[in-house]
This record gives structure tokens, sequence and C-alpha cells, in this order.
């Protein structure tokens, strides 16, 4: 069994993958739960991470998110994806149930709309950091970092099988 995480603030969702795991949930499981709820708080997503995340040039937040299996070699990932807070659970779907193994903007959303997600506005994606991070690009026209690019999760269950989960946002 193992767990693992990329920077700093993801050291509560490896906590919770660990418990997870020596539980004995399987790995893809627990990478889409732990993963959903890291882009889903806007505390993390100052990190580029889903909601709260940074928002691409035009003030949108775009989200990017994968999910692989070793077993049996899946792999399923939107990109640019709008108004959807936990992308990595459209990611799976598609893994799960589309011919494609990527689907990207318009095509993503209306992947997720016919699956039953809702799209939020974008003011519900924003945080107040990163609203106000948004602002101060337009008006002094200078890149703002949050100091990371990306969140990466791994979990190797107790069977053996691993999955690996991916997701930001700009």
């Amino acid at each position: 069994m193992a767990a693992v995480g990329t920077w700093s603030f993801s050291r509560p969702a490896v906590e919770k993958m660990r418990c997870m795991l020596l539980a004995g949930q399987n790995a893809t499981d627990v990478v889409e739960t732990v993963m959903a709820e890291v882009e889903d708080d806007a505390d993390t997503g100052r990190y580029i991470v889903g909601r709260g995340g940074y928002p691409n040039f035009k003030g949108v937040v775009e989200c990017d998110a994968a999910i692989m299996e070793g077993v049996p070699g899946r792999f399923g990932a939107v990109a640019a994806l709008r108004g959807i807070a936990q992308p990595c659970r459209v990611a799976r779907k598609v893994m799960e149930k589309s011919p494609h193994s990527l689907l990207v903007g318009d095509g993503a959303e209306a992947f997720a709309q016919d699956l039953g997600f809702t799209s939020e506005a974008n003011d519900n994606m924003l945080s107040h950091h990163t609203a106000t991070a948004y602002r101060e690009f337009l008006e002094k026209n200078q890149p703002v970092s949050g100091g990371h690019d990306t969140i990466g999760l791994i979990a190797l269950d107790l069977s053996g099988n691993i999955t690996v989960g991916g997701g930001c946002s700009r």
C-alpha cells in the first residue's frame, strides 16, 4: 500500500488516501474521491486546482484532470473544462464510458452535462483570492504565480493495483 502526492498542500489528501487504502478501498476510488475533495475546496484552488483556481487570460476558470489505472491500463482526461468543480470525476467517466481518452472544452462540458454533472457559473469557480489576483493581472499585465502547477496523487491498493490522478486549472 502506498499513497503519494505532490506539494505540501496535498499532505491532508495523502493522509486520507492512506486511511482509505488501509481500509481496503481500491486505488481508483481512492484517487477520485480524494482528488475531488481537493478540487472542490477553494482554499486549495489557489494552488491552481479546480474551484478557486487561477483563471485563464479571459478570467475564466478552465480545469484539466486525468486519471490512469495501471491495470487494465485505462486512461481518461478532460482539458479546458469550464464550470465543473470536480473535473477528476468527469475524467474517470471519460475513462469508463467514452470511446475517447481525452475530451476538451465544449466537448468535455457536453459529455459532463450528458452524464448529469451540473455546470456552475464562473463566479462560483473563482475564489476571492484568485479573483483579486486576476484583477491585479489586468491592472499590471503581469502573471500571478501560485507557486505550484498541479496536483498529482498516486495510490497503490492492497491488491497491488495502482492509479494516478492529476489536475490543474488556468
